[in-house]
């Protein structure tokens, strides 16, 4: 179980981090051309975000609750904050503005 929980947490910190890579040039996209802006959904952002905010207290929940799970979630828990709490809101923002 340990070996298949540090899998599961490098393939998903990579995917997180690739995730923030992303969001940052479509945030990067959003506020300097309009028409990028009007193309994006401020409702599927808001999924999104609001996805990104479960799994964050889902691998915080398992982290605390599971002493195996110490090591590798709670940094799998932060970067999915970091992508929920100021990315994907300041995305919401800048949506809302244009």
């Amino acid at each position: 179980m340990q070996r298949g929980a540090l899998a599961y947490a490098l393939v998903a910190t990579v995917t997180v981090v690739a995730q923030i890579g992303l969001t940052l040039a479509h945030l990067y996209a959003t506020m300097t051309e309009s028409r990028v802006a009007q193309g994006t959904s401020m409702m599927s952002i808001g999924m999104q975000a609001l996805q990104d905010a479960f799994l964050t207290l889902l691998h915080v929940t398992m982290s605390v609750f599971w002493s195996g799970f110490l090591g590798p979630f709670p940094i799998l828990a932060f970067f999915y904050l970091v992508l929920f709490s100021i990315l994907e809101m300041r995305l919401l923002l800048s949506l809302l503005k244009s």
